[in-house]
């Protein structure tokens, strides 16, 4: 069997286009959505998907485990592949997903997730890890996962005790491979399956230097995970330096040249605040009511 869990926040008709492709190429589907509304009218149509209106923004990790952890009899060979609600895929594509997953594994290598290579849906660039080292001609083994189009089967994610709910948003799909290669098993990306991917609100150049432009709000959540990952033993050390440099340096970076600078501080400093709660879930206007200039 193959499974599709998709999450949702606030979906268009497009979001409705790219559920019923995935639909079409699986089992059955589950729509996790987050939204503050219900939106269960754009999925009626789907015979063989379930959607799930968690009536909060439980993010990537609780909404997905909220459906992983039911089983409802699913097998541990059977494949699981995730998506955002942005991913367009075209015919077949789970299917060549599922054949290069198998064709590895028959080669001896002992893998556990699998994931396309990814296009810039703004620039058209391919995006290819610069750190990666090559098991066959056109895949290489990979230490940041990606959640959309990330394939498993049920057996491996359900050994490692699912998705990490401590990480609400960003580095969520870093953590779980990073769980995943901890408990033996590998995350290969294959160059023979690529689709297209955003880049948060794109990317911004400055010189010769690209940086990612998020939302203010990312601030807050990727302060707050990278202290959260820092304190992980399967974080590996060459990240843990580098969330250290994000965490001293990008502040300083990120409101010189992205604008809202004030906003940005305010948002991580009140990451930083809420790691020391041992808060885990969506911002909230606890510490500063006026959060954005």
């Amino acid at each position: 069997m193959v499974y599709a869990l998709v999450s949702l926040y606030n979906p268009d008709q497009q979001v409705t286009i790219n559920v019923e492709s995935i639909a079409n190429q699986v089992d059955r589907v589950y729509i996790c959505d987050n939204s503050p509304q219900n939106h269960e009218v754009l999925f009626d149509a789907l015979s063989n998907g379930e959607y799930i209106y968690n009536n909060a923004n439980l993010a990537l990790s609780a909404a997905f485990n909220k459906v992983l952890k039911c089983n409802n009899g699913w097998k541990d060979d059977d494949f699981v592949i995730f998506f955002d609600q942005d991913t367009t895929i075209t015919a077949g594509h789970i299917e060549r997903m599922i054949a290069e997953f198998n064709r590895i594994k028959a080669r001896g290598v002992n893998i556990s997730c699998l994931e396309p290579v990814f296009t810039d849906k703004d620039s058209g660039e391919l995006i290819i890890p610069k750190k990666k080292k090559r098991v066959t001609e056109n895949c290489f083994i990979v230490d940041e996962l990606m959640t959309s189009s990330a394939l498993v089967q049920y057996g491996d994610i359900r050994s490692i005790g699912f998705w990490n709910e401590e990480i609400f948003l960003d580095l969520a799909d870093w953590d779980l491979g990073w769980r995943l290669n901890e408990a033996g098993g590998l995350t290969i990306q294959s160059k023979t399956i690529v689709i297209q991917h955003s880049l948060g609100l794109g990317e911004k150049k400055i010189g010769a230097l690209k940086m990612g432009h998020g939302a203010p709000i990312r601030e807050y959540y990727q302060a707050r995970n990278y202290l959260y990952l820092l304190h992980k033993n399967y974080t590996p050390v060459l990240k843990k330096l580098r969330f250290i440099r994000n965490l001293i340096i990008r502040p300083v970076i990120h409101c010189v040249f992205l604008g809202d600078g004030k906003a940005r501080l305010r948002y991580r400093r009140e990451g930083i605040i809420d790691y020391y709660r041992n808060y885990h879930g969506e911002y909230t206007l606890r510490h500063l009511p006026k959060c954005a200039d």
